[in-house]
């Protein structure tokens, strides 16, 4: 007597990354050590810049340690993936170059701080561009919303407002890159560091809510 047997071939893949949206739903479920970890980085810098006007090289070390952090979580698998945090270190590297050579000519007019800059190249740099870049704007609206709001109710808007106008047309007409005169005056000084602060709090409670 036979008998006919059929044999059933299962395949079995295991995932070899986790992509930025299933990274961000563990992180929220137990491994959030890197949000926390940039949360006091960010709160530190935004507390230095405010009262002594300087943001630290540790500061800016620490957030490098979340990224590294965060690039770990995003290659979590059952077998991790070298080859993609290399791309990951290589990412955070490009992504942390772009932000500084963009903001770099602010720096030049002594508009914003190199603090600053580093603060914001960092945004982008663990978070990608998308996310980074709508901190860094959110603070930079934040900062442009209290400015006005200090030099309307100061009676300066309108002067202010002429000599960056000069200030910018002087600079388009010759085509050399100044420094801003109103540099030392204390109404013109901008500390990013507790608007971009803001703003990370802001992207956080949206990646919270969703």
């Amino acid at each position: 007597m036979m008998s006919n047997s059929k044999f059933v071939t299962v395949e079995v893949r295991f995932p070899t990354e986790i992509n930025d949206k299933q990274c961000q739903r563990f992180c929220m479920k137990g491994g959030e050590g890197w949000l926390k970890l940039m949360f006091f980085v960010f709160l530190s810098a935004a507390m230095t810049d405010w009262k002594y006007g300087k943001i630290f090289h540790w500061q800016i070390l620490s957030g490098i340690a979340a990224g590294l952090i965060r690039i770990v979580f995003l290659n979590l698998s059952p077998f991790p993936s070298f080859s993609g945090m290399l791309c990951g270190v290589f990412g955070f590297m490009v992504r942390g170059i772009a932000v500084c050579a963009i903001f770099y000519v602010l720096y030049l007019c002594r508009m914003l701080g190199a603090g600053d800059i580093k603060l914001m190249a960092l945004c982008a740099a663990i978070l990608g561009m998308e996310d980074g870049l709508i901190i860094i704007f959110s603070g930079f609206l934040l900062a442009a919303v209290n400015g006005a709001c200090t030099l309307i109710k100061e009676g300066l808007l309108w002067e202010k407002m002429a000599r960056i106008s000069h200030f910018m047309i002087q600079w388009g007409y010759d085509g050399k890159l100044r420094e801003y005169p109103g540099r030392t005056e204390k109404s013109s000084r901008i500390y990013m560091g507790p608007y971009l602060f803001a703003g990370y709090c802001i992207w956080l409670l949206q990646v919270w809510a969703t």
